[in-house]
């Protein structure tokens, strides 16, 4: 059952306006908050179906009875959003939206960033939406959605990404390959309402800045 929905793990990062998050809420998906995040997400109306990490910032006995919940000892090796995303990979879910997993602190928020390795190693398509950002992972094929003159850029997750393909943009790619170490892929932007970009080999971060 897992397999066929989408899995989205409610950060604890910085939420700000939870518009975007909203919009893009489905009723079939299954909502995973990071320990802090869950009193967020209620904040904002939403109701998660399960609470997991060490738990230091809620109290479990409030917790409805109705929501799954997975605690962790505070002494732990892994972060809450990373077990989180561990919790969604290994359930099989086919896609992931992780909402606000930055915040304050540059080294979790560094962290959770490079977590997008474990989906790709999977081939389990990730999205990040912190603020008016979303960052998309690349396994193949994206298409993107927004208004003319929205800033997109792309950098290389793996060590290089070969046979970039992308339409609909300022700057249009023909069989492009970016490595990482530059910045080549920086500052583009829509210049249609809609943009496609595929490539042939590798990982490739898509941040789209939304108006």
């Amino acid at each position: 059952m897992m397999a066929k929905m989408r899995a989205v793990i409610l950060g604890n990062g910085t939420w700000g306006n939870q518009k975007k998050l909203i919009s893009l809420l489905k009723k079939s998906d299954y909502l995973i908050a990071c320990d802090g995040g869950f009193t967020k997400a209620r904040r904002a109306g939403i109701s998660p179906h399960m609470v997991i990490g060490d738990l230091d910032s809620l109290t479990i006995k409030n917790l409805s009875k109705t929501i799954q919940i997975i605690q962790f000892p505070e002494d732990k090796n892994e972060t809450d959003g990373e077990l989180a995303l561990q919790f969604a990979l290994k359930n099989g879910f086919r896609e992931i939206l992780w909402y606000a997993p930055f915040g304050g602190r540059w080294d979790q928020s560094m962290a959770n960033l490079f977590l997008i390795i474990k989906a790709a190693k999977l081939h389990v398509p990730l999205t990040l939406i912190q603020g008016k950002w979303e960052i998309f992972l690349v396994l193949k094929e994206i298409h993107l959605s927004g208004k003319t003159g929205e800033e997109i850029s792309l950098m290389p997750l793996s060590k290089t990404v070969t046979g970039i393909q992308a339409s609909g943009f300022k700057y249009p790619a023909n069989n492009l390959t970016l490595s990482q170490g530059e910045t080549r892929g920086i500052s583009n932007k829509l210049s249609r309402k809609k943009g496609r970009i595929t490539i042939k080999k590798g990982w490739l971060l898509v941040f789209h800045k939304y108006s």
